[in-house]
């Protein structure tokens, strides 16, 4: 079996900071469905320059629901995610943090 077919088989994982529906929600007083919270995602992913992650990827939640995910790192040991430190961070996903949460997700392909 080749390396493309046995990775076909697995679910990769992303490491990250999510873009946390929550802490908008708190900050913003959003709510489910609002147009606002779409403005401020797409503001938030606009001003993170684009070489400070490798893609935005989509997140699989605990409870199935997805979250955008600036993708630091990948991979399909979840294990190995979780233990390595999140790597260096550029300056404007320090400062975006009040609306960010770090960690690893399933990606949904």
């Amino acid at each position: 079996m080749s390396d493309s077919e046995l990775h076909a088989q697995k679910q990769l994982f992303i490491k990250g900071f999510k873009i946390d529906r929550e802490k908008i929600k708190k900050r913003f007083n959003t709510k489910k469905g609002d147009p606002a919270y779409a403005r401020i995602l797409f503001t938030i992913t606009d001003w993170v320059p684009r070489e400070a992650y490798l893609y935005i990827g989509v997140g699989i939640e605990q409870d199935e629901s997805f979250s955008s995910v600036f993708v630091l790192d990948d991979g399909y040991d979840r294990e190995a995610l979780e233990k390595m430190s999140m790597p260096q961070c550029h300056k404007e996903l320090l400062e975006a943090r009040e609306y960010l949460t770090a960690g690893v997700w399933p990606l949904w392909e």
